[in-house]
């Protein structure tokens, strides 16, 4: 016969080990407060030709979360606003709507998607001037009145308007900004910035391309609009470049 102290010794271990377990399992619960950011990264400090952005703004419709831990639940969320919110990438204001509450703990992924769309069909609106290095190709014989309508002379700054006015899907995996796993604690607020690396337009345009671009003018400023329906060969370029150009990091 088994001693009543061997099994009240099992019994209480059994307690134990549950109560441990609930309470780690409560733990995995707590939420952390999780603040998302969309930003422009401009920090091509190597480029002889610079798109100098004055203005950059998203038109986010919906936001989307998925992550698995290494211990507990895997967890996932998904946010679609009834209308599109306007994000200033040089503004780098929290924004209360993308402020959420994610279960802590370590994080193996987590992946994220979100949509660019407005009701004008609009995803990416951004202005800037174009900087561009004399070179010996610019010096031409031809003269500016020899030049076709609404071309580019080449010289100087071009202003650029940029419209990507059609629907984008991005999918991102999320990187710790200290290049570890991702770990989410309750003591600590994490914060996610979301950057579009300036770079996906810098590849595009180039002296050559700005000079031959047809031109428009606005606000009396003769101005390189980039949309579907004009300059449509930059457009299909950059609309290829961008959804690989944005990148999240996540501090905590």
């Amino acid at each position: 016969m088994i001693p009543m102290f061997r099994i009240l010794r099992g019994i209480v271990i059994v307690i134990v080990v549950f109560f441990l377990y609930s309470c780690e399992q409560e733990e995995l619960k707590v939420p952390t407060q999780f603040a998302v950011h969309f930003n422009l990264d401009w920090s091509d400090e190597n480029s002889d030709e610079r798109f100098n952005v004055s203005n950059a703004n998203i038109f986010l419709k919906s936001f989307e979360l998925e992550g698995s831990r290494e211990v507990g639940d895997d967890i996932y969320f998904y946010n679609e606003f009834n209308k599109a919110i306007q994000i200033d990438l040089l503004d780098n204001k929290t924004i209360d709507s993308l402020k959420y509450e994610v279960p802590q703990g370590v994080y193996n992924n987590i992946k994220i998607r979100f949509r660019l769309i407005n009701t004008n069909d609009t995803a990416i609106i951004m202005k800037g001037v174009y900087d561009q290095i004399p070179s010996d190709d610019d010096e031409s014989d031809e003269s500016d009145e020899r030049k076709p309508k609404g071309i580019s002379n080449g010289k100087g700054k071009r202003h650029v308007l940029l419209k990507i006015d059609s629907e984008l899907i991005v999918d991102i995996n999320a990187k710790s900004a200290k290049k570890q796993q991702i770990v989410l604690k309750k003591e600590n607020e994490a914060e996610c910035a979301i950057n579009l690396d300036l770079r996906f337009i810098q590849g595009v345009l180039n002296p050559g391309k700005i000079r031959n671009a047809e031109t428009d003018i606005i606000a009396g400023k003769e101005t390189v609009v980039i949309s579907q329906d004009q300059n449509n060969e930059f457009y299909r370029l950059i609309l290829r470049k961008i959804e690989k150009s944005f990148k999240a990091r996540i501090s905590s």
